[in-house]
């Protein structure tokens, strides 16, 4: 107790909390910025993707297209909230059109519950949403009881899958493009600005010539 009271009286007269006090002052404030830092931060991408748990037969009875598909590359289109369309051929199909090409998008972050950027010859099993060419699919659309070998546990429900290997993939323009979308987009700039030059060249031949007629 004389010494608790010997310590108030020194921080007393020296007026204030001895060096110690504030050292552990200081620390105890670091921990609470960090601690509020990571609830403001960490907290929502740890919670941003949250899936409900769903099974082979209902994605069975909800998916439009259940289909081993191969990435070709990237169409260097940027879809809203952060997606990525990927061109894909079809390799197999146990649910849905039977197209050898189609455009699948996902989003580009885990944390938003997308598959994350899928490298060019990738092959998966894409259990997607959508009609004509266009899928899309998250990491909430793989059932959870799949398993290991998913292929084997849709052919036994579903039966054998349609093969799409032995058919032709067609073409499409932006084959011709390279494989990133700033790249995609300064060529069609490029060629819109090659277009506009052109019309605006006929439009000035065409006002020089017509002046010219007028002339007596």
């Amino acid at each position: 107790m004389g010494a608790v009271t010997m310590k108030a009286a020194r921080d007393c007269d020296s007026g204030g909390p001895s060096a110690s006090a504030q050292h552990w002052a200081r620390m105890l404030l670091v921990l609470m910025a960090g601690v509020l830092m990571f609830s403001l931060a960490g907290a929502p991408y740890a919670r941003a993707c949250s899936c409900v748990p769903t099974t082979v037969d209902e994605a069975i009875a909800e998916d439009d297209l259940i289909a081993e598909i191969t990435i070709i590359g990237r169409t260097g289109t940027i879809v809203g909230g952060g997606g990525v369309a990927y061109d894909a051929r079809v390799e197999r199909v146990w649910k849905g059109e039977e197209r050898r090409r189609i455009i699948f998008r996902s989003a580009e972050h885990i944390a938003a519950c997308g598959l994350g950027r899928i490298p060019t010859g990738t092959t998966l099993l894409a259990w997607a949403r959508g009609e004509n060419g266009m899928y899309s699919m998250a990491w909430c659309d793989i059932p959870d009881d799949a398993g290991h070998d998913p292929r084997s546990v849709l052919t036994a429900k579903v039966g054998e899958p349609a093969d799409l290997t032995g058919r032709p993939v067609p073409f499409a323009f932006h084959d011709l493009l390279p494989d990133h979308p700033l790249v995609t987009a300064g060529l069609a700039l490029l060629v819109l600005v090659g277009i506009g030059h052109r019309v605006l060249t006929a439009v000035v031949v065409t006002t020089v010539l017509r002046r010219a007629q007028r002339r007596p």
